[in-house]
């Protein structure tokens, strides 16, 4: 299990962990942690993003936002209705399904910049971590 906490910067990773998977999943290939895309030369057209290492392995994501958490769910707002994991975050699955993880869940701190309640959060993130390992 790999469990990833990130804040986000510009709806993003921030660089430097950015950076630091660029250069793990670089050194990973055909080293563990992916053979190659998935394809074959026969049929190029199929079979992306199925040539991952880590199979049978998961992850959770955590993330800190200053956006409040109905810029996501709230008509007309900025997010379109649209989740962190469906919206900004969209490409990091698609990297960790990429190399063959499985994802579990995500739990995502929002207003942490001008309204946190970091007590609150803190045993919300302890039920939430509770809860995905009594299912494993």
């Amino acid at each position: 299990m790999i469990i990833y906490h990130t804040p986000i910067w510009w709806f993003q990773v921030p660089f430097g962990f950015k950076e630091f998977i660029d250069k793990v999943f670089t050194a990973g290939h055909q080293n563990g942690i992916y053979t190659s895309d998935g394809r074959s030369r026969k049929n190029p057209s199929v079979n992306y993003g199925t040539g991952g290492s880590l199979q049978g392995k998961k992850y959770l994501l955590t993330t800190s936002w200053n956006a409040p958490e109905d810029a996501f769910k709230l008509e007309g707002e900025f997010f379109d209705q649209k989740s962190v994991d469906e919206g900004p975050l969209y490409a990091f699955h698609k990297m960790n399904k990429f190399i063959g993880l499985e994802f579990m869940a995500s739990m995502h701190f929002h207003d942490m910049e001008k309204n946190a309640d970091v007590p609150r959060e803190l045993k919300k993130y302890d039920q939430f971590l509770s809860q995905i390992f009594e299912e494993i």
